[in-house]
């Protein structure tokens, strides 16, 4: 049976939602898939982290492995809630040399499908394969700035890789050019300034953002500029639900909490206190200054425009 390699990065921190996200993957997955999972992590991954992931996988088809990285990305630049582990999906072609292409995913998703579909596609020369970037046209000035094209910026939360080419073009050795510059999506922008004119775009059901349901429902003419109405549909009855951003449903409410919770009361992280916990934010919430100018600079900037 050929396997499936995707690979997650994470720290100590994202342990739990790691489990939660493979555990969507493998319980919606098509029995002829067999996943190949990889764990890049840092040094604060404890065994008992690594002996709840394994619980994860057990009654399923499917491997997993852990390669924990160095210190090379120590004076990587790192902004805002992003931890330094988002660099490591950089390192995939070097570090699992077996196989020719390889996804990766971040773990603040939800899987609704398998992934033979998308494994399956033909990059042919460009580096990556990913989602066009829903909000590229409410930093269109800094996307510019860039050099980039808005139109051709893709999110870095899911990504085919096409590790036989970048391993024979050397890409890291170009990428680490680029690891202290400060720029505000760290690797994102790195992965798109690298690879301009070398991506190929996925469709939209391979990353569902939070940004895309809220455009259905407050302006669905800029979500259907980009993409067409089959695309969004996909995207909603079986695409991949990232909650990206700061809004998170193991810490409050946002788009599709509910289909996150459905997999993670089912998965050996549950736990009751935080269950409980989590509710009383949602039914309590609390106002700062920061949400208040958050949903002001949204509000003026026409994101809830009908």
């Amino acid at each position: 049976m050929k396997k499936i390699p995707i690979v997650f990065s994470i720290d100590h921190n994202y342990v739990m939602q790691a489990g939660v996200c493979i555990l969507s993957l493998l319980m919606n997955s098509d029995e002829k898939e067999y996943y190949d999972i990889y764990i890049l992590s840092a040094a604060d991954i404890t065994e008992h982290d690594k002996e709840l992931l394994n619980k994860t996988i057990f009654a399923y088809k499917a491997d997993i492995n852990f390669i924990e990285i160095d210190d090379r990305f120590d004076n990587a630049f790192e902004i805002r809630n992003i931890s330094k582990a988002a660099y490591f999906r950089l390192l995939i072609p070097d570090l699992i040399p077996q196989y020719d292409k390889i996804i990766y995913s971040d773990v603040d998703v939800i899987f609704q499908s398998g992934l033979q579909e998308v494994l399956d596609t033909d990059l042919k020369d460009n580096y990556f394969g990913g989602i066009k970037a829903i909000g590229a046209e409410s930093i269109k000035d800094y996307i510019i700035q860039l050099g980039l094209n808005i139109h051709g910026y893709i999110n870095s939360g899911f990504l085919l890789i096409n590790a036989k080419l970048q391993r024979e073009k050397q890409l890291f050795n170009k990428i680490q050019e680029y690891l202290t510059k400060k720029f505000q999506f760290q690797d994102q922008d790195i992965i798109n300034i690298v690879c301009k004119n070398r991506l190929t775009f996925l469709p939209l059901k391979y990353c569902f953002t939070q940004k895309s349901y809220e455009l259905y429902y407050t302006n669905p003419k800029r979500l259907f500029s980009v993409f067409s109405p089959k695309e969004v549909e996909e995207a909603f009855t079986e695409g991949i639900i990232h909650y990206e951003g700061t809004n998170k449903p193991w810490n409050g409410f946002c788009y599709r909490y509910d289909n996150w919770w459905r997999y993670y009361k089912k998965s050996v992280f549950y736990s009751e206190e935080m269950h409980f916990q989590t509710a009383y934010k949602i039914q309590y919430p609390t106002w700062t200054l920061k949400k208040i100018l958050r949903l002001l600079r949204n509000f003026i900037r026409g994101d809830y425009k009908q």
